[in-house]
């Protein structure tokens, strides 16, 4: 009897310094304080949320115009907004950061789509954000998600990172910096 209750004591205590070691898996962004869920994928840390910080200058929108947008999708920042609104001790990922995380959960049986949208293994928790265009209307949220990353294709164009739930695809495009795309900062 004694040692059972010795055992059972012995995993209690294995089981609290377990807990205790932990991560939280979240950020409190000191310039707003607002709470980021992130997460480990291999060697890199990822926000699992869209960046919502309204930086002082640059180009943002809350799709629809509509503010109440934000707490779900985050703000979509034009390119060279989007360089500059991670906090510290974050970055805007480049092509190859995506490149490492597609592979992640891209192989010859499976489409990382399935795993980085909100509900797959990866908890990277992509949302269908949509974007805008430079004209100013929004488009495809609720079916398509853009992210930046920090790389230049040319003087014009940048690499970006998107999800479109009518093909079930996750891929790497480009497109030109006027546009409002959604962020996700990567742990530096």
């Amino acid at each position: 009897m004694f040692y059972k209750k010795a055992r059972l004591a012995f995993l209690f205590i294995l089981l609290g310094l377990n807990l205790m070691s932990q991560e939280a898996n979240t950020f409190t962004d000191p310039r707003d304080n607002k709470i980021y869920n992130y997460v480990r994928i291999g060697n890199q840390v990822w926000m699992a949320d869209n960046l919502a910080f309204k930086p002082e200058s640059g180009n943002f929108w809350a799709y629809d115009n509509d503010s109440t947008q934000v707490e779900k999708y985050g703000y979509l920042y034009d390119y060279r907004t989007a360089k500059n609104v991670c906090p510290s001790g974050w970055r805007l990922p480049t092509k190859s950061d995506f490149e490492i995380l597609i592979s992640k959960y891209e192989d010859a049986h499976s489409n990382a789509f399935a795993e980085l949208i909100t509900g797959g293994i990866s908890r990277f928790n992509m949302v269908y954000g949509g974007w805008r265009d430079r004209n100013g209307q929004f488009y495809a949220r609720d079916f398509g998600g853009n992210l930046w990353s920090a790389t230049v294709s040319d003087d014009d164009v940048v690499w970006f990172f998107l999800v479109v739930s009518n093909y079930r695809m996750a891929y790497l495009s480009r497109n030109i910096k006027e546009l409002g795309f959604s962020v996700r900062c990567i742990k530096q």
